[in-house]
């Protein structure tokens, strides 16, 4: 008597009753269809044990609901549904909803194609070995959309299972001609961090590819793979920095900002050489990935770093202490460094105005002038009159203070 008062509105409407009775009297409707679902989990969770007496028809059952609708570009919630509970169901997935979606992947509508690949990449841990090889080939959709749903789908199939995914990968990029082997890179960029053993070796294959779009993917993937064993890839990525394509150039100087520092002998010179490079992309990625390194011991071989055409920024991670270590070496070259450095750590400071800001004993003064055009005027009349000129001025309290003038 609740369910039929809740069923009629308060103007005594019984059109919602009327329908919930006409859903109980349809041997094939949502009631149906939410009990399939119900029987769906019931069994995965008993392993779908076919000794039950009806356990044919229940099978059946499930299969006409699988079956009864068809997919759209934009799924209606009772297909949601259905995808949900197999997401959870594997067992059910892989014999009984996962060859009806393999179906939709030769549709002539994209959109339908795309959503039975997002599909599958929900419920393709199902049954990887499967799923795998049909996805790779929606990754050469003629379709963009297709090809992104496909890319993603692999995504999802490799955060839940990782070791399915790179020696079905690998195998596509042996083939030459295939379509997909950039993004199949990418791919194994995500997974390959758990397993790199096995996917270090054909990105370092790919890297002799003759398309310069797969060869700068595989730097990228490099980059992220290398994180977790570097020594395994910076000497083919140094190597890359001679690509003859300067985008290939510019991803593998990226990736060695971020494995280097496990061999930074090894890196650095020949990121620093490639500060001379043509490309102004290559050369920025360079100057970007040097900034994650201590150059001070770098700097007398290399000067031109410090010049304004080279300088990004170069001494951010190189400790002052390490630049007044090698002042000995060269005291002009160190002591425009140490400048430099200064004035990096300081800059809001530095670009205060009517304040003059000076190093002392390895300290940092300001003083505040409020004619610093006549200070200046004043500083260059003494580096002309005198060998060690100095400033005096007076602080807040009145004491005379001065500091020399190098």
């Amino acid at each position: 008597m609740d369910t039929a008062g809740l069923l009629r509105n308060k103007w005594g409407d019984s059109q919602g009753l009327n329908a919930f009775f006409e859903m109980l009297d349809t041997p094939k409707d949502n009631v149906g269809f939410y009990s399939a679902l119900l029987k769906v989990r019931c069994l995965e969770e008993c392993g779908w044990p076919n000794q039950l007496k009806k356990f044919k028809l229940y099978e059946q059952e499930i299969q006409f609901w699988c079956e009864k609708f068809a997919l759209e570009p934009q799924p209606h919630s009772m297909i949601k549904h259905l995808i949900e509970t197999f997401e959870i169901s594997p067992q059910g997935a892989k014999y009984l909803l996962i060859p009806r979606l393999v179906t939709y992947l030769s549709s002539e509508n994209r959109e339908i194609r795309r959503a039975a690949v997002k599909a599958l990449g929900r419920i393709g841990h199902a049954d990887p070995q499967s799923i795998i090889p049909l996805l790779l080939e929606s990754l050469k959709d003629e379709h963009y959309v297709v090809r992104i749903a496909a890319k993603k789908a692999l995504d999802n199939l490799g955060e839940a299972n990782p070791q399915a995914i790179p020696p079905s990968l690998n195998d596509v990029l042996k083939k030459e001609k295939d379509k997909g082997k950039k993004a199949i890179s990418k791919i194994l960029g995500q997974v390959g961090q758990i397993d790199p053993q096995t996917v270090i070796p054909s990105l370092i294959d790919a890297l002799q590819d003759k398309s310069s779009w797969l060869r700068r993917a595989a730097t990228e993937a490099l980059g992220q793979v290398g994180q977790i064993d570097p020594q395994a890839v910076i000497p083919s990525l140094i190597q890359a920095l001679k690509d003859k394509d300067h985008d290939v150039r510019q991803s593998a100087a990226k990736a060695l900002g971020k494995v280097g520092k496990t061999n930074p002998q090894a890196v650095i010179p020949s990121l620093i050489q490639t500060l001379k490079d043509e490309e102004y992309g290559a050369e920025s990625a360079a100057a970007k990935a040097l900034q994650k390194y201590d150059i001070s011991s770098y700097l007398k071989s290399c000067p031109y770093i410090l010049d304004i055409k080279y300088h990004h920024g170069f001494l951010i991670s190189t400790p002052l202490t390490s630049l007044i270590t090698c002042y000995q070496k060269d005291r002009s070259l160190y002591s425009k460094a140490i400048a430099i450095k200064c004035i990096e750590e300081n800059l809001p400071i530095f670009q205060q105005e009517y304040t003059l800001c000076f190093y002392e004993q390895g300290k940092l003064y300001t003083v505040n002038f409020l004619k610093l055009n006549e200070v200046l005027v004043d500083i260059e009349e003494q580096v002309r009159q005198f060998p060690n000129p100095k400033i005096v001025w007076k602080d807040e309290v009145g004491e005379t203070k001065s500091c020399s003038i190098q």
